[in-house]
C-alpha cells in the first residue's frame, strides 16, 4: 500500500489539470491519497489558486486558437501576413507575441497552399506516379489472388493506400491536392482490374 510520501512524490509530477481531476473525485481515494493531495495543493496555493491557473491557461489557449483560426481563414483567402499583423489585436498578448503566433500559423498555411497547388510539373509527376502505382498495385493485388486462390476484399483498402503512398512519394504532395487524390482513385481502380487480368492469365498457383 502506498504511503502519503509515495502519493506526494507521484502528485508532484502531475499537471494542474490532472491534480484538479483527482481533486474532483478524491472521495474515491484512500486517506493517504487525500492527505497527500492536500499537501501538494497547499504548496500550489490551494484549490482556488489551482483553478485560477487552469482558467488562465484555458483563456490563453483560447486566444491563441482564435488568432490561429483567423490567420488560417485570411491566409487561405490570399491575405498577406503583414496585413494580418496590422489588423490583429489581443487583450492578452503583446504585439510581438501576436506576430509570432501569426508567423507560425501562416507558415502552415503557405505549406498547405503549396500542397494544394496544381502546376504543370504536378501533372507530370502525378501521371508518372499513377503509372508506377498502377503497375505495383496491380502486381500485388494479382499476386495475392494468384497465390491464395481467394479474393480478400479488405485488401482493396490496402490497394488504395499503396497507390496513394507511391503517388505521394513521387509528387511530394498529399491527398489535399485534388490531382493526387483523383490519380490515387484511378490508379487503384485500374490496379484492381489489372490484378484480375493477371489472375486470368496465370491462374491459381499452389
Amino acid at each position: 500500500m502506498l504511503s502519503v510520501s509515495d502519493f506526494i512524490s507521484r502528485y508532484e509530477k502531475y499537471s494542474d489539470e490532472e491534480l484538479y481531476e483527482i481533486y474532483k473525485t478524491i472521495d474515491n481515494y484512500s486517506p493517504e491519497a487525500k492527505e497527500a493531495l492536500d499537501k501538494v495543493l497547499e504548496k500550489k496555493g490551494g484549490v482556488e489558486s489551482l483553478i485560477k491557473k487552469i482558467e488562465e491557461k484555458q483563456t490563453i489557449q483560447a486566444e491563441i486558437n482564435r488568432i490561429k483560426n483567423e490567420t488560417n481563414v485570411l491566409g487561405h483567402r490570399g491575405v498577406d501576413s503583414s496585413f494580418i499583423k496590422t489588423t490583429m489585436t489581443s487583450e492578452i498578448f503583446s504585439k510581438d507575441e501576436i506576430e509570432k503566433i501569426i508567423d507560425d500559423k501562416y507558415s502552415e498555411v503557405e505549406e498547405n497552399l503549396k500542397d494544394q497547388k496544381i502546376t504543370d510539373k504536378t501533372i507530370v509527376w502525378v501521371i508518372i506516379g499513377g503509372v508506377i502505382a498502377t503497375i505495383v498495385g496491380g502486381a500485388l493485388w494479382g499476386a495475392s489472388i494468384i497465390f491464395s486462390g481467394r479474393i480478400f476484399y479488405i485488401f482493396i483498402a490496402g490497394l488504395y493506400i499503396v497507390c496513394y503512398g507511391i503517388i505521394r512519394l513521387i509528387t511530394k504532395k498529399s491527398y489535399n491536392n485534388k490531382a493526387v487524390l483523383i490519380a490515387s482513385v484511378i490508379s487503384s481502380a485500374i490496379a484492381f482490374l489489372l490484378g484480375f487480368l493477371l489472375y486470368n492469365i496465370f491462374g491459381f498457383i499452389e
